[in-house]
């Protein structure tokens, strides 16, 4: 996806379906779920967690953090009440979303 931000229009497709077709910068504006990162060192223990505590939110790993895809919106301030119910000493900060961000959100979400 790093490429992709370098063309002037592009089509995000699954099984032949166009899910998206503008811009980069087109397909990020019109993104309107807030995206949350979350740093930690242990990131596969979180990750499985978050998605049996919160199996409604796109939930992604990557490398050292954990990205949530808030919809329907709970916030960082319930985001963090959770992770801190779940013994987690660790705080989701709220993050611009990139294109794979979209991307796997529209492709789980069936949009």
């Amino acid at each position: 996806m790093d490429e992709a931000v370098k063309c002037s229009r592009i089509a995000l497709m699954r099984n032949g379906r166009i899910l998206a077709n503008d811009s980069p910068a087109g397909i990020l504006e019109n993104f309107q779920c807030p995206v949350y990162s979350i740093k930690t060192e242990n990131p596969h223990v979180l990750y499985h967690a978050l998605k049996e505590e919160m199996p409604e939110k796109n939930i992604q790993l990557f490398a050292d953090s954990i990205i949530v895809t808030d919809h329907p919106g709970w916030g960082a301030e319930k985001i963090n009440a959770l992770l801190k119910k779940m013994q987690f000493e660790l705080q989701a900060e709220k993050t611009d979303p990139v294109l794979e961000n979209v991307f796997l959100d529209l492709m789980n979400n069936g949009e």
